[in-house]
């Protein structure tokens, strides 16, 4: 058989080509960090049983797509690729770690470790289980200068000779795509177009504490419960209400003493907020 082109000639007629259509992106459920199954919806098609999670560009886990119903095991995700500390490596000599912020961003006192545009910076980023989860460069400028990003998802602000701090954020956000084809992938296996899975924190409100009236209350999940600690010594758990309202009596609270409450989620506290009694 034969064809003619553009250009009226003749030429050998071409194989015709097909291409099958990416799966839709996933439509995951609010996830709240140290829960243990994600969930979502995915298209529920025979072809389907599986979806991957990746930070970025980084493959992290498979979780399994049954009927179109999302759940992925998500334990492991967060011990190894959610941050819990940082710290800073100055000309090759690792600084000690500190805690990251909850809300997703992190901030290393550098004002007197980091004195010159030549020096060689870097973030490290640590997990849950104290391995090193990511290693970020810092621009060390003179002047103002634009964000680095790494490939998934944190970011290493350039550091201004003479701030206070080295600031960034690490990922919160993960990508999930269904899987068209066996799990184990191949040749045959296309994954879908990605779907966010986003990481938050608990809801959780303290409202003002009286050390004469030793109230603690706020407001957190609807029927969670939240761990009172005063001075850091553990006092109790509130269970809430249904509609997230939680309250109770401590005894011994004195004016200045510092009260914290902690949202829990299955054995874990993610969350937490203090507060000064009055």
């Amino acid at each position: 058989m034969s064809s003619v082109t553009k250009y009226g000639l003749e030429s050998e007629m071409t194989t015709a080509v097909s291409q099958k259509t990416r799966l839709p992106a996933p439509v995951m459920d609010r996830y709240i960090l140290d829960t243990t199954y994600a969930t979502g919806k995915s298209v529920n098609t025979p072809s389907s049983a599986n979806v991957r999670v990746y930070a970025g560009n980084q493959y992290l886990a498979t979780g399994t797509a049954a009927g179109g119903a999302i759940s992925i095991y998500m334990t492991g995700i967060l011990g190894a690729y959610y941050a819990k500390s940082v710290t800073l490596e100055i000309n090759g000599e690792t600084k000690p770690t500190v805690a990251v912020n909850q809300d997703g961003t992190y901030r290393y006192y550098a004002k007197n470790l980091i004195t010159s545009t030549s020096d060689v910076v870097k973030v490290i980023l640590y997990g849950r289980g104290n391995a090193v989860m990511e290693t970020l460069p810092v621009k060390v400028v003179s002047g103002s200068s634009t964000v680095i990003n790494s490939n998934n998802g944190s970011t290493a602000n350039p550091y201004v000779i003479g701030d206070n701090y080295v600031t960034g954020t690490f990922n919160t956000v993960y990508q999930v795509k269904a899987l068209d084809g066996a799990s184990s992938g191949g040749s045959t296996t296309i994954e879908g177009m990605p779907g966010d899975l986003v990481v938050e924190l608990p809801k959780l409100t303290v409202d003002p504490v009286i050390a004469s009236v030793g109230v603690v209350s706020g407001t957190t999940e609807n029927s969670g419960q939240v761990r009172v600690s005063v001075n850091n010594v553990a006092k109790t758990v509130f269970t809430a209400d249904a509609a997230g309202n939680y309250t109770g009596n401590i005894s011994g609270i004195t004016v200045g003493a510092i009260v914290k409450v902690e949202a829990k989620v299955g054995s874990a506290y993610p969350a937490y907020k203090e507060v000064t009694a009055t």
